[in-house]
């Protein structure tokens, strides 16, 4: 049973548009771009990979976030971008 109270908001990191939760309320899409802080264990996602996870979900997009690829993430279609290092 669930505690009382809200419903707690559930997020969940992807990194490949067919292996999508179905009970996430908000997906944080990675890399979007070659990460800064670490080296890349996924393939980079860039604008059209960050298109395919568009639907009933809004997309964070995470990973190479700087001030130059942060328009091209919301242009495709992510509702906020995060970054770990500066912007």
């Amino acid at each position: 049973s669930r505690p009382p109270g809200p419903r707690p908001v559930v997020s969940a990191a992807v990194h490949h548009p067919y292996l999508l939760p179905a009970h996430a309320d908000w997906l944080v899409a990675s890399p979007f771009a070659a990460p800064i802080s670490k080296k890349a264990v996924t393939p980079a996602l860039g604008a059209d990979g960050l298109r395919a996870f568009q639907g009933a979900h809004p997309v964070v997009a995470l990973g190479g976030i700087t001030a130059m690829s942060a328009p091209r993430a919301l242009g495709a279609g992510a509702r906020a971008v995060a970054s770990i290092g500066t912007l």
